[in-house]
C-alpha cells in the first residue's frame, strides 16, 4: 500500500491530476472507518488499493523503462552473506 510518506517524497513527480485520485482514496477509508460499517470500509479499501496501483504504476512509468522481470544474474563468486546464531 502507498503510504502518506511515499505520497509527500513522490508526490511531487506526479501532476495534481494524478495525486488527486488517490486522495481521495484516502479521505473515503478514512471516513469508512470512523462510520464502522464494514461493508463501507471494504469497498473504501478496495478503492484505495486501485488507486495505489495506479499511483505506483504511473511513478514507475515515469522513472524509466520497466524492469524485465528477471531475476539478476548470480556473480562469479560463491559467497554467501549471512548472519547466524549458535545455540548450545
Amino acid at each position: 500500500m502507498v503510504s502518506k510518506k511515499a505520497i509527500k517524497e513522490q508526490g511531487d513527480k506526479l501532476s495534481d491530476s494524478d495525486r488527486e485520485p488517490l486522495q481521495q482514496a484516502i479521505k473515503k477509508a478514512r471516513d469508512a472507518i470512523a462510520t464502522n460499517d464494514a461493508a463501507a470500509i471494504k469497498a473504501a479499501t478496495m478503492e484505495l488499493d486501485q488507486s495505489a496501483q495506479a499511483f505506483r504504476s504511473t511513478l514507475g512509468a515515469q522513472s524509466g523503462p520497466a524492469q524485465t522481470g528477471e531475476p539478476e544474474k548470480p556473480s562469479e563468486d560463491d559467497a554467501i552473506d549471512a548472519e547466524f546464531e549458535v545455540k548450545k
